[in-house]
Formats: structure tokens, C-alpha cells, sequence
């Protein structure tokens, strides 16, 4: 007969074990999620360093066109014509800004799907690692499991009766 301490020390090594086991199956699943993860971010970097370099090129050619606007204003001498040079390039100016926005929200749309998409599929790679190890674990105590899954699946075929009626 097991004294109480020996059943508490069994108890306590079956549960340690368990816990054991949940870590090794756990383990590639945080190794896959944690390489998408750092995927995600080397594509996201990738992305905010195309979108900075589109923005220094878009400023750099903003910057050009006022230059050129402020010279031919230096050379007016009528000043009809000089409201004109300032109204083109207000409506040039309000033209690319536009642009340059729409093409900046596609660009951070694009970076942001890229990420997702990484993160996505390392959710699904975790996911399967999970089955994976849930399924070789189930086999190998099919004993204990077997018992358990009987009553699942005798409460779930009343749930189901539920829901056809």
C-alpha cells in the first residue's frame, strides 16, 4: 500500500514528465513562429527602406522643381507672368504630392500583406508541428487517450444531435 508522500512524489514526477513532453512538442512550434517572425522583420525592413528611399527621391525631385521655379520667378519681371509660374507650380506641386501618396499607401500595403503573409505561414507551420507531435503522442500512450477520446466523442455526437435538431 503507496503511502501519501508516495503518491504525491508519483503525482508529482507523472506530472513533470507531462510537462516534459508539452515542451518538446512545443519547442518546434516556437522555433517555427519565432524564424517567421524574424522573417517578417527582415521583409519589413526591406520594405520601410524602399519606402524611405522613394520618399528621399520624391523630396530630392520636389526640391529640384522649386529651385527651377524660384529661378524663373527671379527672372520675371511681370507680374501676371509670376503669378502664373506660382499657380503651375502649385498645381504640379499638388499633382505629384497626389501621387507620391497613392504610390507610398500602395508600397506600405505591399510591405504589409509581405509581412502578414510570412506571419501566416509560420502560424500554419507551428499549427502542423503541433498535429504533428499531438498525433506521434497520441499513438504512443494510445492507453490513457483512448479511454478519454471515447467520451469526447460520445458528448460530441450529442452536441451534433443538438445542432441538426
Amino acid at each position: 500500500m503507496a503511502t501519501a508522500t508516495q503518491r504525491t512524489q508519483e503525482t508529482t514526477e507523472e506530472m513533470s514528465k507531462d510537462v516534459e513532453r508539452f515542451a518538446q512538442n512545443l519547442a518546434p512550434s516556437f522555433e517555427a513562429m519565432m524564424k517567421a517572425n524574424a522573417q517578417a522583420g527582415q521583409i519589413w525592413m526591406e520594405q520601410l527602406n524602399n519606402i524611405s528611399n522613394e520618399l528621399i527621391t520624391f523630396t530630392n525631385n520636389r526640391l529640384s522643381h522649386d529651385m527651377e521655379v524660384m529661378q524663373r520667378l527671379s527672372n520675371c519681371r511681370d507680374p501676371f507672368q509670376a503669378m502664373q509660374i506660382q499657380s503651375e507650380c502649385l498645381q504640379t506641386a499638388s499633382k505629384q504630392y497626389i501621387e507620391e501618396t497613392g504610390k507610398i499607401a500602395e508600397m506600405a500595403t505591399e510591405a504589409s500583406m509581405n509581412c502578414f503573409k510570412q506571419m501566416d505561414q509560420g502560424l500554419r507551420d507551428a499549427t502542423r508541428n503541433v498535429e504533428r507531435s499531438s498525433k506521434s503522442d497520441g499513438s504512443s500512450s494510445s492507453g490513457g487517450s483512448g479511454s478519454s477520446s471515447g467520451s469526447s466523442s460520445s458528448s460530441g455526437s450529442s452536441s451534433g444531435s443538438t445542432k441538426a435538431a
